[in-house]
């Protein structure tokens, strides 16, 4: 681990830490994608990463006594999943958003790129009290089916905003990516 002062502009100094290795005269950087918004260097012409990158964030596990295949991938305040027992399959998707208000309501809305929408008007909402911050006293959290046209349309387009009863929360375009990859994975399991 080596540490360096950072200047994000002339009036502000910032101590980041970075995992770098030096092999040769080549200066390797350990990349976190949970860390994307302090990504110090500009990449040219872009970083594509393969798919496997994205299908290890994929959790599998069998149920020994019913043998469902279940998957698991979180992305923030974002859970995608997949049951699988023999040739059915379930997706589902879980999100949550922190709030000042109990707004108890139900409903899920995504809003995807490209003008399209995912509306889950019937989607029960749960409302509960967070225990981890005194700022933002509730969370609210909903879980839904999605029919396989819905998980196909998260795998080809970010999510750019939803709506969770009547709390609304944006989507960082960076985690949205990450979201589609690993939906793509999910969907060939």
């Amino acid at each position: 681990m080596v540490s360096f002062c950072h200047n994000t502009n002339q009036n502000q100094i910032n101590m980041l830490h970075y995992n770098l290795l030096l092999i040769r005269g080549i200066l390797y950087y350990k990349y976190d994608a949970d860390y994307a918004f302090n990504f110090p260097f500009t990449i040219e012409g872009g970083v594509v990463l393969p798919d496997e990158y994205y299908c290890k964030k994929i959790n599998e596990d069998i149920d020994k006594f019913t043998n469902i295949k279940s998957y698991l991938a979180s992305i923030r305040n974002f859970k995608i999943s997949k049951l699988v027992k023999s040739s059915v399959s379930i997706n589902t998707i879980y999100l949550h958003q922190i709030s000042f208000q109990v707004k108890s309501t139900s409903g899920l809305v995504l809003l995807l790129e490209n003008n399209l929408r995912i509306d889950k008007p019937e989607a029960d909402v749960e409302v509960n009290v967070n225990t981890s911050s005194s700022s933002t006293p509730f969370i609210h959290s909903v879980t839904v089916i999605l029919s396989d046209d819905e998980a196909k349309l998260l795998s080809e387009n970010n999510i750019t905003d939803y709506r969770i009863g009547l709390v609304d929360g944006t989507m960082k375009s960076a985690d949205a990516f990450v979201l589609k990859k690993t939906m793509q994975c999910l969907i060939k399991k």
